[in-house]
């Protein structure tokens, strides 16, 4: 019997960011679930803001979809690439699956049980609403408290501006005892305008693997 053939979709924010973790988890989903993966489409440095079907390395997927019909599974990293809030995600999902395509997660494979009734597909449709709230919501937290972390780091005298690349270590420190991820925290500081630089008057942003070097420099 032929293995079932997938694509999957894999998407960062930031230029730099490592996306390989994204590409890993689908790559080992596929052959744990016995499906032959003939590709990853990929979006780097795309921010989730920017619906799907405006993104690049999906329009490409999409492309390559229509031209070759036997492949109807796609295989997606986790539900906040599809899009940033609820109405964008469902709104992917919804365009996906009337085209007849199976959308797989493989950081949520409750998702993936196959519903082949009404009920069930329903049932799924509201378990993927409720996991993209909830993303929403976390993502509004986050960003709160990025703004207090940064306003009693201004009451304090801290540099938080984008003079050269100093990283505010402060509120690093604050977010680590947060239990945020390194990489969360770069993704945050970045959205803040905190890791610019300027090189031959042309405003760069500190990489990721530069940013976990002045870390160890400094003890973290």
């Amino acid at each position: 019997m032929q293995a079932q053939l997938a694509v999957g979709y894999a998407r960062v924010s930031l230029e730099g960011e490592d996306i390989s973790n994204q590409v890993h988890a689908i790559e080992d989903y596929a052959k744990t679930n016995g499906l032959t993966l003939v590709g990853v489409f990929r979006d780097v440095g795309v921010s989730g803001a920017k619906p799907a079907l405006e993104r690049e390395g999906f329009r490409q997927l999409l492309t390559a979809l229509e031209s070759m019909p036997a492949i109807r599974t796609i295989i997606v990293f986790d539900i906040t690439r599809l899009g940033r809030d609820m109405l964008d995600v469902m709104d992917t999902y919804k365009y996906l699956t009337e085209k007849g395509y199976n959308i797989l997660f493989a950081k949520h494979p409750e998702l993936n049980v196959i519903q082949s009734t009404p009920l069930g597909e329903a049932i799924r449709k509201a378990t993927l609403a409720m996991l993209s709230v909830t993303a929403e919501i976390e993502r509004a937290l986050i960003s709160e408290r990025t703004r207090s972390a940064l306003a009693r780091a201004k009451a304090m005298g801290k540099h938080v501006g984008r003079r050269g690349t100093q990283i505010p270590i402060d509120v690093v420190r604050q977010y680590l005892s947060m239990g945020l991820t390194k990489k969360a925290i770069y993704r945050l500081l970045v959205q803040q305008g905190l890791l610019r630089y300027q090189e031959r008057g042309v405003v760069k942003v500190l990489s990721y693997n530069q940013f976990l070097v002045r870390l160890k420099s400094m003890g973290l």
